[in-house]
């Protein structure tokens, strides 16, 4: 056998494979670019190897161009080789494939080939800007084949409807459900960017999260949880937590604006477990984000108390609730709380180290320690974890 170093058909199909790979192969059916006749330096036997492997540098030779002519996908140019005791002879020195239909054949690929020639033809009758998507990415264009139809009809739609307001759900296309919308939305995106003119998308909204917020649908609302405060005569005996999405939350104003105090709870079991107070209206904050609550301005009207984890994301959460209400009070979220609870301390596992403006000095002093590592290695005290009397103490103080 001949040495594997030496060119034989597989080493032709791995030269093809990564034009394949690479794209180029496909995208040249766009651009029109010629990949071929395609030229491939054989590697065979060196004049020393010749002499003292005579027999089997012919025999390759041999099989190299029978292969050559009975594929009829690729021909074999030669170089002539002088040898001093065997004379001149001649050896296989370059491979060509003069064809993209030749390298097809040899990759077994001409019926991916035909497939992606479809899908130029659909997309050149339907919508020509999108080609430039399957000149760039040519091979994940050919794996979408199946839904390519459907993305392109999306697509189109949405740009001719513009900030629809409606959910995802409701457009009305041949086999495009909801599903089918979740599952692609990332590459709808990148088709839109293709297919964008000014004014009809949300720049500031990014990643397929916030896909609907870009393109103007509507999207679930967020429901904010609230428990009523003792006694209240909005709302019949006996209903005392209620969830509304925050529109809904946000045009309760009459009569809710004559509550005097709210309380944002973020631990959930902590919210259920809040007693609950005449003039107390009390909200589970979730963590993270309360843009959803900048519309229900009757807020404004009460004093506004804060209670979450005396770690430093708890800070972080506080000092990004007081953007929405800069005067929010924290509660329970300081030096004497904490070090009461030594005992129950936790670890954090990936600790924040912000700048948070807007804590009070005694906030800022204690977040400053735990960032600093001053009590011990990243400390957190979660305030599920606070004795519940202590709490119940501290609550009844601040109302009474």
């Amino acid at each position: 056998m001949p040495p594997e170093s030496w060119t034989e058909r597989k080493d032709i199909v791995s030269c093809l494979e990564r034009l394949w790979s690479g794209g180029k192969i496909l995208s040249s059916m766009l651009t029109g670019r010629e990949i071929f006749p395609l030229s491939i330096p054989v590697r065979g036997p060196s004049s020393g190897e010749f002499g003292g492997s005579y027999g089997m540098a012919r025999q390759w030779a041999k099989s190299l161009m029978e292969d050559a002519e009975s594929s009829g996908r690729y021909r074999v140019t030669k170089r002539a080789v002088n040898h001093r005791t065997l004379g001149r002879n001649e050896i296989p020195d370059r491979i060509w494939v003069d064809s993209a239909e030749d390298a097809l054949v040899l990759l077994r690929k001409k019926k991916d080939a035909a497939r992606f020639g479809e899908m130029i033809a659909f997309t050149g009758e339907t919508c020509p800007p999108l080609l430039s998507f399957m000149e760039s990415r040519p091979l994940e264009a050919l794996e979408l084949e199946d839904d390519w139809r459907k993305c392109v009809a999306v697509s189109l739609w949405i740009m001719n409807h513009p900030k629809p307001d409606i959910y995802l759900r409701q457009i009305d296309l041949p086999g495009v459900d909801t599903k089918f919308m979740e599952r692609r939305k990332g590459l709808l995106s990148r088709l839109l960017n293709i297919l964008r003119t000014g004014g009809t998308v949300g720049d500031e909204f990014r990643g397929s999260k916030n896909f609907e917020f870009r393109y103007g649908f509507k999207t679930d609302p967020v429901m904010i949880r609230f428990r009523l405060p003792l006694n209240y005569p909005a709302f019949p005996d006996g209903v005392t937590d209620i969830a509304l999405p925050s529109g809904e939350f946000a045009a309760l104003g009459p009569g809710f604006d004559r509550i005097p105090s709210a309380i944002f709870v973020e631990n959930k079991v902590n919210f259920l477990t809040v007693p609950r107070r005449k003039n107390l209206l009390i909200v589970w904050a979730k963590g993270y984000g309360f843009d959803s609550l900048s519309d229900a301005r009757w807020l404004r009207k009460m004093k506004i108390y804060y209670w979450g984890d005396i770690d430093t994301h708890g800070f972080a959460i506080l000092n990004q609730f007081r953007s929405v209400f800069p005067e929010a009070q924290s509660v329970l979220m300081n030096r004497l709380t904490f070090m009461t609870h030594r005992e129950l301390w936790g670890e954090e596992t990936t600790p924040t180290a912000a700048n948070l403006p807007n804590l009070t000095d005694d906030e800022a002093a204690l977040y400053a320690g735990l960032r600093g590592d001053v009590f011990g290695t990243r400390l957190r005290l979660e305030q599920e974890r606070l004795s519940f009397a202590f709490v119940t103490e501290a609550l009844d103080k601040l109302f009474p």
